[in-house]
């Protein structure tokens, strides 16, 4: 073949690759929520199905273009006829495509009428499969809108080529780039978001630690919900004469080591705010505060039990249920479009007092009685 033409067939291939399409979007979306493994297992699956539908192309229309073209425009018209279709589907009244799925016995919604569309959550599917049902399922594949942040969680009500996307696990719904605001956001998505009480929090922190003037926290820059987690505490903060120490940490290998530079600063207290990773090297952080001598407030009510003194917790349990409630009701037919998203509701206020004690803070007793859990009396 021409060179020229090898270099053609180049440009053009390399441009229809690096174009956003359903694909590469599934591909990216997987990197940001599942790791490199599973991605390359996603790119895997998707490549042995484009290499079917080469090979189909290849040997199945030349066949027919050589045998004759009455079968080829009869190869037209049942493709433009699947296209018309697709399209029928789309328009048809949501109710009548509905069908009944196993996933309602597992949410727990057997008091729901039976007409009710199968439900499942995002990342269910091997990703080898899910890459080649991405790549041969055409205009079917993959209609989703993706929600940025590490961790953030889907409950993906499907209706064939309409699909109703609810969040859970994410600290905004709008700077996860869902929406402008909580009422005006993108018509197929709602969900609940895991915002921090900052202001209850602070203010408790000066109720039980009114000398405090400066307070650290790690946060992982890579985290979207962290970083949106600490510029939040740090303006609350801001508002009542605190300053915020943040220091970075991208990997639970370097946590301690932050962990110990933090403490080492001259800091009052710690006020770790919530995350995947800093939640999961959280023993590592309560040990350099310990060292230090340093009471930790924070925002996951596992942490009171690993040695934070305070705890103003909306956990994930509640964000889940608070899910599952708005996914029954868009399962009963309300459209996602008219439900805001909404912020956990259920605060709890923990307190250690032995993890207090040996930081060398005295927790008021009307801090405690308001607690609805204490630790270590």
């Amino acid at each position: 073949m021409d060179p020229h033409l090898w270099l053609l067939y180049t440009a053009a291939a390399l441009g229809l690759s690096l174009s956003p399409g359903p694909n590469s979007l599934l591909a990216l979306t997987h990197g940001a929520l599942h790791g490199r493994r599973n991605t390359l297992h996603t790119l895997f699956g998707g490549s042995i199905g484009f290499l079917l539908i080469i090979a189909l192309s290849l040997f199945g229309i030349g066949a027919l273009l050589k045998a004759s073209l009455v079968w080829l425009s009869i190869l037209k018209w049942v493709g433009g006829a699947y296209l018309v279709w697709l399209g029928i589907q789309v328009w048809r009244p949501a109710d009548r495509r509905r069908k009944n799925g196993p996933s309602r016995k597992r949410a727990g919604l057997t008091a729901l009428s039976p007409g009710l569309p199968r439900c499942r959550d995002q990342s269910e599917g091997h990703p080898v499969l899910r890459g080649f049902s991405a790549a041969v399922r055409g205009p079917r594949a993959q209609h989703r809108q993706p929600v940025r942040g590490h961790g953030g969680h889907f409950v993906l009500i499907e209706e064939r080529y309409r699909q109703a996307n609810l969040f859970t696990y994410v600290a905004n719904g709008v700077i996860a780039g869902a929406g402008r605001s909580d009422e005006d956001h993108l018509p197929n998505v709602t969900g609940v978001y895991l915002g921090g009480g900052y202001d209850e929090l602070l203010a408790i922190v000066r109720e039980s630690f009114p000398s405090v003037r400066t307070m650290g926290t790690l946060f992982v820059p890579s985290e979207v919900n962290t970083v949106f987690h600490k510029d939040q505490l740090v303006e609350a903060a801001r508002k009542i004469g605190i300053e915020i120490v943040a220091v970075a940490a991208s990997t639970s290998a370097e946590v301690p080591d932050a962990a110990l530079s933090l403490c080492s600063r001259r800091i009052d207290a710690l006020c770790q705010i919530p995350g995947n990773l800093t939640a999961s090297a959280f023993p590592s952080i309560a040990q350099a505060a310990r060292r230090a001598r340093l009471p930790i407030f924070a925002f996951q009510s596992s942490q009171a039990r690993a040695g934070a003194a305070v705890v103003l917790a909306r956990d994930y349990g509640d964000g889940g249920r608070e899910s599952g409630l708005l996914a029954a009701r868009v399962m009963r037919g309300e459209s996602p479009a008219t439900i805001p998203f909404q912020l956990v509701s259920r605060t709890k206020l923990i307190v250690n007092l032995e993890a207090a004690r040996g930081a060398g803070l005295t927790l008021p007793p009307a801090l405690i009685k308001r607690a609805e859990e204490v630790i270590g009396q």
